[in-house]
């Protein structure tokens, strides 16, 4: 196919109106020589041609195409209006041969002259060369096309196919289930990646595919109920949500698949975690297709949970393109947007073929068409591969054409699937030469620069795509990896790049960075290279994180364990069993921590040279060791001086032992609530104790009467008021000492005494929140609530309803602090001359306003003038509501 030259310009001059009438009506063919049946005609712009390809070969066109902005189409539109003026001047010619010298060469010759003087300012701005989507307003992720993930699936080119094989898609709104949310329009775009009538979509429609509310269990149990009544459950159910409830939503995707052969495919989940249990479970029973997430360089995604269950990956990180149902274009993600793309591809399967998948066989086509790997071990945790929309597509063609002639097409095409050969296509054989001859530098074929035309190149590549998506050969990933970097997408290449390698990680893989996903699965799973292999052998010995996830072949590793305890001890819990009965190891795990002793076997948690170690790294440890050594004085004292709790794991004998209880109390007071009855009633004990920050709390009852203790342990904090015996709560001495230094201790005094004026001022004047503690008829007091209310308004929530009611006292403290009226009695909240005064100190105050007084206009007013009327709209919509139809009012408050 020839390039199509754009002439700049186009010839105007008078012709008749039987030349325009002829013109209007031919018809002109592109890409071919003949495209007029006037041979003189077609002479002559061959002429022109040749001249045109020798300017234009002059030229790095390859480059200049790809600047340039103006699309094909424009450039198509420019070159058939310049042929359109060629074809009238030759009628013009027929009908006044006084006017042949007009027509004879001027035309072309100045044609030509035009775009050699100007061919390369034309390139670059009418010969934009768009190899991929491209629209303006998209958003944009740089280094990445916009339609990334549909390419890497070739959903796009599975939706380019049904159109032009005009597959009936209507099917598609009973066919397929959304459970979803409007929360920030997700259930949409999980919606428009499945079908409609944007480029993101695989299936083509001409209507959204709508989705049913799925966040509540209730609306799970709902939707069963109402479409198992009524027959109408869909075939594909997509659930992108996180599973709150999971029990019941579990119960109805086991009833949908037993009873109603329905197809569930759910999100995996985005906590970079294992999977949760149950979903596992209705995985492993056959009854849900689990979907995972990897991003645009081909990483598995960060977020995305893992395990043996997940079935496959789909392209969606967190920057697929989608739309809302207002067709605004959005990004999104998360295994929210990974699992909407496998719903369409196997609901695509059943429209374009008529055979109706079930779970098992959908799972088969799934990881037999799945982009794998092939120089890695089988996937343990990731998926069997990367989602194939476009084979799985194709083999629907293929299984439409071969059950065309079936009673039960169902039954066909279910045999198929379950045959291997089946899933063998035929890759077009010119797909490879045809790339190699548009794109030479991504091939290594020099001879061909600069004579593809941007029509070939596109045809090209499509094919050349298709191609890989069918065979996933090496070479082909490779040439798409060098294309999509030539076009400055680099993540696009690096996906490319990772294909081509046929591995997901390679020897220098920082392994520190992989998320907990692809850590899980290259330390757990069978080896992958010699160098990847010495590379995880280094991280682990370092005391790198993963040790969790390693596979027998480094969990029972001596030497490479022993490094890893040296640096961090805990990991022992990730060990082998025998390494854990290996007192070597042992040994180099509780020096390191000596709390990893509770990993080791019992036997050794019975040796005392290992204990010992063990508790003088962390006395805590103390709790994981044989019961015998934990009597042992020696152990124990060197447990309790380096962590005094850990005497709450001695034995009962050295609970009661002097020494013992000492060196605890000594470091910390605390710790004498762990000692035996029998020690907490020694006076020198508990005041030792008390010094060292013990509580009354822990001391015999006999002692909580003793002034000497209750004093020491009042000094150092009032609240042990609290466990004092009854008298000291009582003693107005004691207690009027105590609330002068912590007020709120009035809690904890008598009855009696807080309803003493004396000590509520007192305690008030320490802390204005003791006002609380007051007795009822001193927080009837005006003097004393004015006390409380000095400084801030909160006590006042405890004054009594007479003082909260009584207007002169609140209108006073309105004036000094407006929040005041956030306290007042509901009838003062509807007093307008008390809440216009706390207005006028802030108009705030409106939100303690009463409800009636918040719709009147005057008032709404005034807090509008002091919030602005975005504050109204944001916290009051319902008073927006009711004033919807006074448009002029209305207008006024949005002046404010």
């Amino acid at each position: 196919m020839r390039f199509l030259f754009v002439i700049s310009f186009i010839l105007f001059h008078t012709t008749s109106s039987y030349a325009k009438a002829e013109a209007e009506n031919t018809i002109l063919v592109f890409g071919k020589k003949q495209l007029f049946d006037n041979p003189e005609y077609n002479k002559k712009l061959t002429e022109l041609e040749l001249k045109l390809v020798k300017s234009y070969e002059s030229l790095n066109a390859q480059k200049l195409v790809l600047k340039s902005k103006t699309s094909p189409a424009k450039s198509c539109e420019s070159l058939k209006a310049a042929f359109k003026e060629i074809k009238i001047c030759e009628l013009d010619k027929k009908l006044k041969p006084d006017q042949e010298v007009l027509c004879k060469r001027p035309v072309i010759e100045s044609a030509h002259s035009t775009l050699s003087k100007n061919v390369e300012q034309i390139l670059k701005t009418d010969l934009k060369c768009e190899l991929v989507y491209s629209q303006g307003g998209l958003p944009k992720v740089v280094g990445l096309t916009p339609l990334w993930a549909q390419e890497y699936t070739g959903a796009d080119l599975l939706r380019k196919r049904i159109v032009e094989e005009g597959i009936d898609t209507t099917r598609a709104k009973e066919l397929i289930g959304i459970l979803d949310s409007d929360l920030d329009k997700h259930g949409e775009q999980v919606s428009n990646l499945i079908a409609g009538d944007k480029v993101s979509s695989l299936i083509p429609m001409d209507q959204n595919l709508g989705y049913n509310q799925g966040i509540r269990p209730s609306d799970y149990l709902d939707y069963y109920e109402e479409c198992s009544k009524g027959d109408s459950c869909s075939k594909y159910i997509n659930h992108s949500m996180g599973w709150g409830g999971i029990e019941a939503i579990k119960e109805v995707a086991s009833k949908l698949q037993e009873e109603q052969g329905t197809v569930y495919v759910t999100s995996a989940g985005n906590f970079s975690r294992r999977v949760d249990s149950l979903k596992e479970e209705l995985s492993n029973a056959g009854q849900a297709i689990l979907v995972g997430s990897h991003g645009p360089d081909g990483t598995y995604s960060d977020f995305s949970n893992y395990s043996e269950e997940v079935l496959v990956s789909a392209p969606s990180g967190l920057k697929v393109l989608s739309y809302d149902y207002d067709g605004n274009p959005l990004l999104f993600g998360g295994t929210s947007g990974a699992t909407p793309q496998v719903t369409a591809a196997l609901a695509s399967f059943e429209l374009i073929s008529g055979v109706s998948l079930d779970t098992k066989i959908s799972k088969d086509l799934l990881k037999k068409t799945a982009i794998k790997f092939p120089k890695d071990p089988d996937s343990k945790l990731l998926g069997g591969g990367f989602l194939n929309t476009y084979k799985i597509g194709m083999l629907a063609f293929k299984a439409k054409e071969l059950c065309q002639e079936a009673s039960d097409r169902t039954t066909c095409g279910r045999k198929l699937l379950t045959n291997d050969e089946f899933y063998e296509i035929d890759v077009d054989e010119e797909a490879h030469k045809n790339f190699e001859q548009a794109f030479p530098a991504c091939s290594g074929n020099f001879s061909s620069l600069n004579k593809a035309s941007c029509g070939d190149k596109k045809i090209a590549l499509e094919n050349f795509r298709k191609a890989a998506l069918l065979s996933s050969n090496p070479d082909m990933w490779s040439g798409l990896s060098c294309v999509y970097k030539e076009l400055g997408q680099h993540e696009n290449a690096k996906y490319y790049a990772k294909l081509a390698r046929g591995s997901r990680f390679h020897p220098r893989t920082n392994l520190s960075k992989l998320w907990a996903g692809e850590l899980a699965e290259v330390l757990g799973n069978e080896p992958f290279s010699e160098g990847l292999e010495k590379a995880i052998v280094d991280h682990l010995a370092k005391g790198g994180y993963g040790l969790k996830f390693a596979h027998d072949r480094f969990t029972g590793n001596k030497s490479l364990i022993i490094q890893a305890l040296e640096n961090d001890g805990s990991k022992l819990s990730f060990v082998s069993e025998e390494l854990k009965s290996d007192r070597e190891v042992v040994l180099t795990a509780v020096k390191s921590k000596g709390g990893s002793i509770e990993y080791a076997a019992d036997y050794l948690k019975a040796d005392k040279e290992v204990a010992k170690v063990a508790v003088r790294q962390d006395g805590k440890s103390l709790k994981h060791i044989s019961k015998e050594l934990q009597d042992s004085k020696e152990i124990v004292l060197d447990a309790v001086k380096l962590a005094p709790s850990s005497l709450q794991f001695a034995s009962e004998r050295l609970k009661g032992d002097r020494e013992v209880v000492l060196a605890a109390i000594k470091n910390d007071g605390q710790a004498l609530e762990f000692a035996s009855e029998e020690i907490k009633a020694q006076k020198d004990i508990a005041l030792t104790a008390i010094k060292n920050g013990g509580s009354l709390k822990n001391v015999s009852p006999t002692l909580k009467s003793d002034e000497e203790v209750v004093l020491a342990a009042l000094d150092k904090f009032g609240a042990e008021l609290r466990y004092a015996a009854e008298k000291y709560k009582n003693d107005r001495k004691i207690v009027l000492m105590v609330i002068k230094k912590y007020g709120l201790a009035l809690k904890y005094a008598s009855p009696e005494l807080q309803n003493d004026k004396e000590i509520v001022m007192k305690a008030i004047e320490n802390d204005p929140s003791a006002f609380e503690y007051a007795s009822p008829g001193l927080r009837n007091n005006k003097q004393i609530v004015s006390l409380a209310t000095e400084n801030y308004t909160y006590p006042l929530k405890y004054a009594s309803e007479e003082i909260r009611g009584d207007k002169n006292f609140m209108k006073d403290l309105v004036k000094k602090e407006w929040s005041a009226l956030e306290f007042a009695t509901d009838e003062l909240k509807n007093d307008r001359e008390l809440v216009l005064s706390a207005m006028s100190s802030s108009a705030y105050a409106y939100e303690y306003a009463s409800k009636e007084l918040q719709n009147d206009k005057e008032i709404i007013e005034i807090a509008v003038k002091g919030t602005g009327y975005g504050y109204l709209e944001r916290n009051h919509p319902a008073i927006i509501e009711k004033l919807k139809d006074n448009s002029e009012f209305i207008a006024r408050l949005k002046t404010y």
